[in-house]
């Protein structure tokens, strides 16, 4: 069980009940999370079995990992950005909370809240937006939660008015950040192939890229018209031995896994061609994920059941 926060992020007072080691909650930048906040991760029970007992889990005993219902869990919640969390928060796994979301005192939230939305109640519904859509569309746009901390303090004083901090971003926007791979993946991508795409969690003790990776090989092989790319930090020359190694041993018959490495760590133009993201540990897992909230891939969590299925994606051969 691990828990990863952005820059300038704080929780007051919050506990994670978790049902496996898997489980994972990712918060993005500068949120604020209250008293009392749960996060309830991994413990559905399965109701579409005959009985929603679980005797496998009495069966197993074993305390760190006493949830065995992995097909009906989802175990990663995902927070955004410039976030409010009020006290007495439930937040359920699978959920994925928008940047700039207010969640109100006391609400169960058990589905994804949309960017800038104020929800409340049990079951958590929309009550209102904080700006009209295109005032959103704009923040969005802007993400001030990138900037260096000192342009972020210089600009504050324009964060009280709407229209002043507006004016002030108008020429502020994120580049494609297009690359020699990119333009590969484009040829690929019109030749129907199904992409994949992971940021690399290799500081995390607790990781899931190898998990991932293993998955990925033993699913599919060099006929299935599908890649994965997988995001590295620099000075990664070890890790990308050891992908080397893993990838390997698959043999011959190996799908096609691509690195990447981005100069700058952002690149739209990569996200764009994505069909599955696979969230990570990483922070930066954050980052990719609130640059494709308006893109039509899917995202998964790397430790969830089932992430790569042939006949679910109707992935064909050669």
């Amino acid at each position: 069980m691990a828990v990863t926060v952005g820059e300038g992020s704080y929780i007051t007072d919050a506990s994670i009940e978790f049902g496996n080691t898997k489980c994972h909650v990712l918060v993005g930048r500068y949120c604020s999370i209250a008293h009392r906040v749960v996060f309830e991760v991994g413990l559905n029970h399965d109701y579409h079995c005959v009985t929603t007992y679980p005797f496998d889990d009495f069966e197993i005993m074993d305390p760190l990992n006493a949830n065995h219902a992995h097909r009906a869990n989802k175990n990663q919640i995902i927070i955004g950005n410039d976030v409010w969390i009020g006290c007495d928060v439930i937040i359920m796994g699978g959920v994925k909370i928008g940047n700039g979301a207010v969640i109100g005192a006391g609400a169960v939230v058990a589905k994804d809240v949309p960017p800038y939305s104020i929800v409340v109640g049990n079951p958590a519904r929309v009550i209102k937006y904080r700006f009209e859509p295109e005032v959103i569309q704009r923040l969005q746009e802007i993400k001030w939660w990138y900037w260096p901390e000192e342009e972020i303090k210089a600009k504050y004083p324009l964060m009280k008015d709407m229209d002043r901090f507006l004016a002030a971003c108008q020429d502020i926007h994120f580049g494609d950040n297009e690359d020699d791979t990119v333009r590969s993946l484009k040829l690929l991508k019109s030749d129907s192939y199904y992409i994949y795409y992971m940021v690399a969690d290799f500081s995390m003790t607790d990781s899931v890229w190898r998990h991932v990776l293993e998955e990925y090989l033993n699913t599919f092989s060099e006929d299935n018209k599908v890649l994965l790319v997988v995001e590295i930090p620099e000075n990664s020359e070890r890790y990308v031995a050891e992908m080397t190694k893993i990838i390997a041993k698959a043999g011959e018959n190996a799908p096609i896994v691509v690195t990447h490495e981005t100069t700058n760590g952002i690149c739209p133009a990569l996200y764009r061609l994505v069909d599955t993201y696979i969230a990570t540990k990483n922070e930066f897992t954050s980052v990719v994920v609130d640059f494709m909230s308006g893109m039509d891939a899917k995202i998964v969590y790397g430790m969830d059941f089932g992430i790569f299925s042939k006949k679910k994606k109707n992935l064909k051969s050669f």
